[in-house]
């Protein structure tokens, strides 16, 4: 099964980076990407 889900960003900004792939299974809260200035 496919699923899709949205993330928001808390602020404006660049990815400097990301910390998983695509496909990979995280538990909720956990930190996905780093955002820079």
């Amino acid at each position: 099964m496919k699923m899709e889900h949205r993330i928001q960003a808390p602020r404006a900004g660049e990815v400097t980076r990301l910390h998983y792939s695509v496909g990979d299974r995280v538990d909720m809260g956990t930190t996905l990407v780093e955002i820079g200035d």
